[in-house]
């Protein structure tokens, strides 16, 4: 009797560790994969380039999200700013996107906290602003944001641009839509400058041959007579 009740215990302990060995080898096959960032800002690398890509495709929705706020900015705030950010860099950034980070923890920059990054510079003719991406949190996770040191000076950059007051004045379709990075606006200003041009090319040209023909015309050579045919 002590026998069968000898080997019971041993029978019932040796199911139990086989129990708990085998959920422990399950654990890890059955642990849940790390959450990914859709907008993949889970890099520094991919947060600039999601950002421009966004911005170039006019989803500015979509281009906000790559932006770090201050809290109570409205949806059609982050929207402009987006924008506004996108005519800058695409006339003043100065960047190296194969050099940018891809790490997650991004790299070793001794005048920068370990949560930040900088990706590029936005050249003004009197200044050059830094573009500092941060590692924030969000949704559980921590991605990356253009900063909202960066992002604060936006409005003031693209005043500085040539433009900014007359864009105001215009259609939003001739602001927002973009053919080759630039507006549509643009294009059709070049275009009505072309006959322009040529116009008065021709008026100076005009005006050149006219003021020259008497001088001309009393030379006995005939090389000057060939030259106002021209």
């Amino acid at each position: 009797m002590h026998l069968l009740l000898r080997r019971a215990v041993h029978t019932i302990a040796l199911v139990l560790s086989l129990s708990v060995l085998a959920l422990a080898q399950r654990e890890p096959s059955e642990a849940k994969p790390a959450p990914v960032d859709p907008l993949g800002r889970s890099t520094p690398k991919g947060a600039i380039l999601g950002f421009l890509e966004a911005a170039q495709g006019r989803d500015y929705d979509r281009a906000a999200q790559y932006l770090e706020y201050l809290p109570g900015v409205g949806p059609a705030q982050r929207r402009e700013t987006a924008r506004q950010l996108q005519a800058v860099m695409d006339l003043h950034l100065s960047t190296r996107l194969n050099e940018v980070s891809n790490d997650p923890d991004g790299s070793i920059e001794t005048d920068l906290t370990a949560s930040e990054e900088r990706v590029g510079v936005i050249e003004m003719p009197d200044r050059k602003v830094p573009v500092i991406l941060k590692r924030v949190p969000e949704n559980g996770i921590r991605v990356w944001k253009i900063s909202n040191t960066t992002v604060q000076q936006v409005p003031a950059l693209y005043r500085e641009l040539t433009f900014p007051e007359f864009e105001r004045l215009l259609p939003k379709p001739l602001v927002t839509v973009r053919f080759l990075n630039l507006p549509i606006w643009q294009w059709l200003a070049l275009l009505a400058i072309l006959p322009l041009a040529y116009g008065t090319a021709w008026l100076l040209s005009w005006l050149v041959r006219f003021l020259l023909r008497p001088l001309l015309f009393r030379t006995p050579t005939t090389a000057d007579d060939e030259l106002l045919r021209l």
